[in-house]
């Protein structure tokens, strides 16, 4: 199944700030994720319906969007991802 990988703009910006190696396995992921490949997870609790990509060290939090589309929301280095995203998510 071949889905539409959409960014938003965190996530665009936090993949522009990696170094060159960094960004190509990202972008290698994101890739993989057309396919619905790679380290997928689904989120619990205050999370719940969304899902995570792992990617080395990093983290992509995303969600989908009528069937093929998938809408990364959130990128981060793993240390923290969680914890962040659940509080920019309760501040809206």
């Amino acid at each position: 199944m071949n889905n539409n990988v959409q960014l938003e703009e965190q996530v665009s910006q936090f993949i522009e700030s990696l170094s060159p190696d960094p960004k190509r396995a990202i972008r290698r992921g994101l890739k993989g994720l057309e396919n619905e490949e790679g380290n997928i997870k689904a989120l619990g609790e205050d999370l719940a319906g969304h899902y995570r990509l792992k990617i080395k060290n990093y983290r992509i939090i995303f969600v989908r969007d009528n069937g093929s589309i998938i809408r990364c929301v959130y990128a981060e280095r793993r240390g923290a991802v969680y914890e962040r995203y659940s509080a920019a998510i309760r501040q809206k």
